[in-house]
């Protein structure tokens, strides 16, 4: 089905989704969730998604959103502490917002230029990629034991960027899981326009949860990590305990928004192979 410019740009939805997208934003910058520049991204990319997307595409990631931000609330001295020591700390800024939601803006443009329902579970994917990785983080840290690096299995401290912990990747199944249900959900609510089989659903549970792992391998084989010369920890920051940290590993490109866009991208090409192959 092809759509010209003009119907795409549909005012009568373009203007709630910005609506939504603004009330969202203010509401997380007022809980600090997001800053200001954050909360700009948060309204660019959520105007995109509801505005061409409608409530099939904005129930999936206002779902991520809350969640998320439910989890970072949750707090301990362990999590404090791993949090702060490799600076993943604090509200999200407009370069994570589009690390995290820039492939599943992408989807909803492809999606409403195609109308082809296999981008509505790219864009489901992708989410549930960026909900897996956000969900072990904040839970993984609440755990009293030492993750263990993903490549070696050799422990680290909490937090470190590749470590991974049986809570912290259980759990990260679950949000993966979260985030498709609801899209499912919401596509059955609304009429069930996207008619794929239980089993398609399930593999897009299964590369969103692959695509977080895949975050961890890439955290801890080429993202860019430094060392702090007063405390001796590694982190993500060029800048720790008020001073300029040196290289330790990885390569300088690839910070830690560069491996969530990368992850996400991984987890819907993934999902897309897989019902270009066995679907389509």
């Amino acid at each position: 089905m092809e759509n010209s410019l003009y119907n795409l740009i549909n005012l009568s939805q373009i203007a709630p989704g910005f609506l939504l997208a603004a009330f969202i934003a203010i509401l997380s910058y007022r809980f600090r969730a997001l800053t200001k520049s954050g909360a700009i991204g948060m309204m660019i990319i959520g105007t995109i998604i509801f505005g061409l997307g409608g409530v099939l595409f904005a129930v999936p990631l206002i779902v991520f959103f809350i969640t998320s931000t439910l989890l970072s609330f949750i707090k301990s001295v362990h999590k404090e502490e791993a949090l702060a020591v490799i600076g993943k700390s604090g509200p999200r800024d407009i370069f994570q917002v589009f690390a995290n939601g820039g492939i599943a803006t992408l989807t909803v443009v492809i999606f409403a230029i195609t109308n082809n329902a296999i981008w509505y579970i790219v864009f489901l994917t992708s989410i549930a990629e960026a909900a897996a990785d956000t969900w072990a983080t904040e839970i993984g840290t609440l755990s009293r034991h030492k993750p263990v690096l993903i490549t070696n299995f050799k422990t680290v401290e909490p937090g470190r960027s590749g470590g991974i912990s049986l809570p912290g990747t259980a759990v990260s199944l679950i949000g993966s899981a979260v985030v498709i249900l609801s899209g499912y959900l919401v596509d059955f609510v609304t009429g069930g326009s996207i008619e794929y089989a239980n089993s398609v659903w399930i593999m897009a549970v299964l590369a969103g949860w692959t695509g977080a792992i895949f975050d961890s391998v890439l955290g801890a084989a080429v993202q860019v990590q430094y060392k702090c010369h007063i405390c001796n920890q590694i982190t993500e920051k060029k800048r720790h305990c008020g001073r300029e940290t040196s290289f330790y590993s990885g390569y300088q490109i690839a910070d830690n928004d560069f491996v969530n866009f990368t992850s996400t991208l991984f987890a819907g090409l993934l999902l897309l192979a897989i019902m270009t192959i066995f679907y389509i």
